[in-house]
C-alpha cells in the first residue's frame, strides 16, 4: 500500500507515551537495517515496510507516536497494530475520508478536540480484518 498510517497516544488531549519496548516487542524488526527511531520490519520477501517512532520528548523510553511507512498487506502486521492500539489511549489514523481508530471508547475520549473536529468521531475496532475494510473504502 503506498500510504502512511500514524499511531499516537494522547492523555487528556495531549500527547503522553507508551513503552516503547512494549511496542518493538510486538514487529519483527531486522536489526542490521534497522536504527533507534526508525525500524524495519520484514515478514517475508512479499512483505516488509519501515516504522519511524517519535520518542516522548521526557523519557526516551516511551514513544508518542509512530508511522509506518508503506504499510504491507500482512495481516501480522494489521495484527501488531491492533495491539498496539490495545496499550492505552492510541488512536490509528490514515489519509481519506474517514474517523480516527481507536480500540476502546476510553481511548477515543482522550483525543484532542482538534482531531476529531477534523476527522471526525473516532471508531472503536476490535480486528485487523476490520481495520483493512475501513482503510479500503477511506
Amino acid at each position: 500500500m503506498s500510504f502512511e498510517v500514524f499511531i499516537a497516544c494522547f492523555k487528556g488531549g495531549e500527547p503522553a507515551g507508551i513503552r516503547r519496548a512494549d511496542v518493538r516487542t510486538l514487529f519483527p524488526v531486522d536489526q542490521s537495517r534497522s536504527e533507534p527511531d526508525y525500524w524495519s520490519v520484514y515478514y517475508d520477501d512479499l512483505n516488509s515496510c519501515h516504522i519511524g517512532v517519535t520518542p516522548l520528548d521526557s523519557d526516551p523510553g516511551q514513544m508518542k507516536a509512530l508511522c509506518v511507512f508503506r504499510p504491507c498487506g500482512d495481516l501480522r502486521l494489521w495484527g501488531a497494530l491492533l495491539a498496539v492500539l490495545r496499550l492505552g489511549s492510541v488512536v490509528l489514523y490514515f489519509p481519506g475520508d474517514a474517523p480516527p481508530l481507536v480500540a476502546s471508547e476510553l481511548a477515543g475520549k482522550q483525543l484532542p478536540a482538534e482531531m476529531v473536529e477534523a476527522m471526525g468521531q473516532p471508531r472503536v475496532v476490535s480486528s485487523c480484518d476490520e481495520i483493512l475494510q475501513i482503510i479500503k473504502f477511506a
